[in-house]
């Protein structure tokens, strides 16, 4: 289990660091409420960061939009 979480903190690190200034302010407002950056999705539109807390999820468009209650399908 151990090695599980840490593949996902190191995973989790890459992601960081390929958002936007924008993106990763964004980002640390919803961290300090307990959001996690999930992945990141290149779409026609630029990449969006999809973030979780719980059964919550967020989504931060290239511009720093954070939007907090997106229409997403994940797969389980």
């Amino acid at each position: 289990m151990t090695t599980t979480i840490e593949r996902r903190f190191a995973a989790q690190q890459v992601s960081l660091e390929r958002l936007n200034i924008a993106q990763r302010s964004a980002f640390s407002e919803i961290e300090a409420a307990g959001y996690g950056l999930l992945f990141i999705r290149s779409t026609s539109g630029g990449k969006v960061a999809i973030c979780s807390s719980g059964q919550s999820f967020a989504t931060i468009d290239e511009a720093g939009q954070l939007n907090t209650c997106p229409e997403i399908d994940l797969r389980r």
